[in-house]
């Protein structure tokens, strides 16, 4: 038998023959667990890259919500007093502040029409265009 004498040659240390397809087959058959591996690390990886996108596009869309509501509030407050009634830093709250989209084209004015517009609201914290001279409390 063929079989038998291959296997007598293989425990006497010499070579046995095998064809180019017996070759590919091991080849293959070796592969195919590191493909499988390889294949689900990339998967992880790519799983965890989509969601780290979608908490990135979530993290900057609190930023900015984050710097408009300190920009809005200093308009009430200090940026140190409200940094005492959130118990953070003062430097902290400050950097909030700039997440906050930057305004084009009207900035300086747009941000005295909302002053003016706090002010006729019964809001106190700074003079109106009038002149009436609003005074700051505490």
């Amino acid at each position: 038998m063929l079989g038998s004498a291959a296997n007598e040659r293989s425990l006497r240390g010499e070579a046995t023959v095998v064809t180019a397809a017996e070759v590919r087959a091991r080849v293959a058959r070796a592969d195919q667990q590191r493909i499988a591996r390889r294949a689900e690390a990339a998967a992880v990886v790519h799983e965890l890259a989509r969601r780290r996108d979608v908490v990135q596009a979530e993290l900057a869309a609190i930023d900015r919500e984050l710097g408009a509501a300190v920009r809005s509030a200093e308009a009430l407050l200090s940026l140190a007093e409200l940094s005492v009634f959130l118990g953070r830093s003062p430097r902290e709250v400050a950097e909030w502040a700039q997440l906050a989209p930057r305004r084009r084209g009207r900035g300086a004015a747009a941000s005295l029409e909302q002053r003016q517009g706090q002010a006729d609201d019964g809001v106190e914290g700074g003079s109106d265009s009038t002149g009436s001279g609003g005074t700051e409390s505490e």
